[in-house]
């Protein structure tokens, strides 16, 4: 982990109105609650790695996230998660998200859930090992209660049956990015040490997000472009070294990468709008008017 400048900026990807919103919602300070936080116990060369994904990445042959029922009730999303095998293939994977474009997943699932890096990272000794299975859950959450209390404590039970003792988490979209914060703090009270690389590490002052490696890279990306194996693997051992050398609940590092196109150009948006934002078209516009954006 190399000594740098940068900052992330986390809205910059955002469009107008959702930025901000989100800037009357993340306060301006830190967080000054509790974080939780597992120690690290071993050198990540001996680590036994998972990986959580909230991009709704799910095997073909398993039923599908409920997008139906959101477009019916835009506040309500599918609070489920599946089980990714770390050998799956990219042939294997689907994905359903309204609040992303899934299709740069569909063509690398490594963007978001690196299990061929991981792989590369395990055979070459800078793990321990990845495990057999990684997670994927469904990150536009407004209730998190059946996820928290149902979804997340089966999840952490097959963590621990295959002795994982690190947890690498990544956001799909803008609000996927508080979720994967607040199941980043649920698995550290599970003995888990985690790192979330985020490309808004700012949920960190609203939610206490114990370890945070800032990444100013288009949402459903995080990792990186598709197929740039280079790439995704210079990300990934940054954050793991990161990961490695945090000292205390809720530190942040920010990630030394530029993305190579501008906001409006990464096409990270959804291709239909999202049954939340159809739900606040009048709001959103009457924002605009106003010019508070």
């Amino acid at each position: 982990m190399g000594i740098h400048c940068k900052v992330v900026d986390g809205y910059r990807f955002l469009p107008p109105t959702l930025r901000a919103l989100l800037k009357r919602e993340i306060p301006e300070t830190g967080y000054e609650g509790d974080i939780p936080w597992t120690p690290l116990r071993k050198s990540v060369s001996k680590t036994v790695f998972s990986l959580v994904t909230s991009a709704g990445i799910r095997l073909k042959t398993d039923l599908p996230f409920d997008m139906e029922q959101e477009k019916q009730e835009p506040f309500w999303g599918d609070p489920t998660h599946r089980e990714i095998p770390r050998d799956t293939s990219q042939e294997q994977i689907d994905a359903s998200h309204l609040h992303v474009d899934t299709g740069f997943m569909k063509e690398d699932i490594n963007v978001i859930l690196p299990i061929h890096r991981f792989a590369e990272f395990e055979k070459e000794g800078n793990i321990g090992r990845l495990a057999p299975t990684c997670h994927s859950f469904y990150g536009y959450q407004h209730d998190f209660r059946y996820l928290m209390d149902k979804t997340m404590p089966e999840v952490a039970k097959k963590m621990h049956d295959e002795e994982v003792e690190a947890v690498v988490l990544t956001p799909a979209c803008p609000l996927c990015c508080r979720s994967v914060g607040l199941v980043a703090r649920y698995l550290e009270t599970q003995g888990f040490s985690t790192v979330v690389l985020t490309p808004i590490p700012e949920f960190n002052r609203l939610i206490g997000i114990p370890r945070v490696a800032g990444i100013e890279y288009p949402f459903g990306r995080p990792v990186g472009q598709v197929h740039d194996i280079h790439g995704q693997r210079a990300v990934l051992l940054e954050t793991i070294s990161f990961l490695a050398g945090a000292k205390r609940p809720g530190e942040e590092f920010h990630l030394p990468f530029t993305w190579p196109e501008e906001p409006r150009e990464t096409k990270w948006h959804p291709p239909e709008v999202s049954p939340i934002l159809k739900l606040f078209k009048d709001e959103i516009k009457k924002i605009r008017d106003q010019g508070k954006v």
